[in-house]
């Protein structure tokens, strides 16, 4: 099921009156907006559109950079304080200069962060189906529905079945278990880009975490803690790499960034 296929999320009640998070973003919103302009938007460069009529100016709350309700609010709440509190902790401390260096702690929160953004990019790319129960009654109640899953609780659906949202974050967090265990000798570095910019990736395939315009993390599995600074061709060469494993979408800081990515 592709993106642009994908089925949407179960709509809420009007109003939303628990406060559910309908649209959830697979990279923070917080990452995104590193990246913005002074209209607080970021440039988006459609793959598909082959660098023809400049980027889309888009803000980072835009549905475009999110799942329509695809995990589940125990998920998105508890996967924030967990993983994406304790990565932007750490990369304000690389912003500021306080952090050039990453010890084991802020390696595993940077892999954990990576996990998160990859584990969810799955998610929202093949939502798991609804689960059948067999010999139970689910509750009829939207707004009961609604309240349970407000207070992370499970339940059955009014058709005898769990719903896919509780699958996929069970599915989230063992996919973060899984690159622990399968990149627990990588390291992390930051990279600094002395001209020119980064771009952000729809997809994390490469071991790339955007901190801002000028400032990422890459991973390998070298001892890599330290900062490196980047040429304007390092920062073309990594560019390139991303825009290849890039699906749909990229973005930047920069309106002009983009169009030489197809050239």
């Amino acid at each position: 099921m592709s993106p642009q296929t994908q089925r949407k999320g179960e709509k809420t009640q009007k109003g939303n009156p628990h406060g559910l998070t309908k649209n959830q973003h697979i990279l923070p919103k917080r990452s995104i907006e590193r990246f913005s302009g002074e209209n607080s938007c970021v440039s988006v460069f459609f793959k598909e559109d082959q660098g023809r009529g400049g980027p889309k100016i888009i803000p980072p709350g835009n549905e475009l950079f999110c799942a329509p309700r695809v995990w589940d609010q125990r998920s998105e709440d508890t996967m924030k304080k967990i993983y994406e509190d304790p990565f932007q902790e750490l990369a304000e401390r690389i912003l500021t200069g306080e952090s050039s260096s990453l010890n084991s702690k802020d390696t595993e929160t940077a892999t954990c962060f990576w996990g998160l953004w990859a584990s969810r990019f799955l998610a929202q790319k093949e939502p798991p189906e609804d689960i059948p129960v067999v010999g139970v009654t689910g509750i009829e109640s939207q707004d009961l529905r609604e309240q349970l899953e407000r207070g992370h609780a499970l339940f059955i659906n009014p058709d005898g079945t769990i719903s896919g949202r509780n699958k996929a974050g069970l599915d989230i967090q063992k996919g973060i278990d899984q690159i622990l265990l399968d990149y627990a000798n990588w390291s992390w570095g930051i990279v600094e880009a002395k001209e020119s910019e980064f771009i952000v990736p729809d997809c994390p395939c490469v071991m790339y975490l955007p901190i801002s315009p000028k400032i990422a993390m890459l991973a390998n599995d070298q001892q890599f803690h330290g900062k490196a600074y980047f040429s304007v061709e390092d920062v073309k060469g990594l560019n390139k790499a991303l825009f290849s494993v890039t699906k749909r979408y990229l973005f930047a800081h920069s309106i002009n960034l983009g169009t030489a990515l197809w050239t």
